[in-house]
């Protein structure tokens, strides 16, 4: 297993703390491994660590604005390199066979899955590390530093 370093809250209304969480050494299939280098925070991350919407699911790894760097490539994943700056947004996963999914426009998806604190309790980008899907992970042009494209991803 894997140890991943992060912040995290442990209750609605607490402060982020230190914290870390196991995860198998290699990822599964279409996922991938990034190591962070930038996240930003959102309105949306208070609201979650408020638990304003009363669907957060603790503990919570707050964060989906997110920039690094691929060091682990999940079987299938070909589209990326070791090394390659990414990013990650707001949107997990999505269900593949609805009427949005069919016409190419899966971030209206009914049943997508949220970057964390969704059903399967993933993480955010308040940490070292984040395991995610590739298909939901994109190329960050050379041009936009990282600091400027973090908050593209909201």
């Amino acid at each position: 297993m894997l140890a991943v370093q992060c912040m995290a809250c442990h209750a609605a209304g607490t402060p982020l703390e230190a914290w870390s969480y196991e995860i198998p050494e290699e990822p599964p299939a279409g996922q991938l491994d990034v190591e962070i280098s930038h996240c930003g925070i959102c309105g949306s991350d208070i609201h979650q660590l408020e638990d304003n919407w009363g669907i957060a699911s603790f503990p919570l790894v707050p964060g989906h604005e997110i920039i690094g760097k691929v060091v682990r490539l999940g079987p299938g994943v070909d589209k990326f390199s070791l090394g390659q700056r990414v990013g990650i947004g707001v949107q997990r996963s999505n269900c593949g066979g609805c009427d949005c999914c069919g016409a190419k426009i899966e971030q209206l998806c009914p049943k997508i899955t949220k970057t964390y604190a969704g059903p399967g309790k993933d993480k955010g980008g308040f940490s070292r590390y984040i395991r995610y899907t590739a298909h939901w992970t994109f190329a960050v042009p050379e041009g936009i530093p990282s600091e400027q494209a973090a908050p593209l991803l909201c």
